[in-house]
């Protein structure tokens, strides 16, 4: 079974550059996956609609697939 999550992530107020995201999968019995880290460059646009990065939510919606394909094969051994 897997579980699809996402978060959107506002980078307006976050200062321009690279940034490293950690995520860690921990299931109801307290099981925890190793930690999956991404650098993302943050970069300031000139749209006044609140923008973010292009794509980032790709990018965390990948690491939680990871996660929970990693979980997954911990609980079967």
């Amino acid at each position: 079974t897997t579980v699809t999550w996402y978060y959107i992530w506002d980078s307006s107020n976050v200062i321009p550059g690279e940034v490293t995201i950690r995520a860690k999968a921990i299931d109801l019995q307290g099981a925890e996956s190793n930690e999956a880290t991404v650098t993302v460059t943050v970069e300031k646009t000139s749209s006044s609609s609140g923008g973010g990065t292009p794509g980032f939510e790709i990018i965390l919606l990948f690491i939680a697939i990871i996660l929970v394909l990693l979980l997954s094969k911990r609980k079967q051994h």
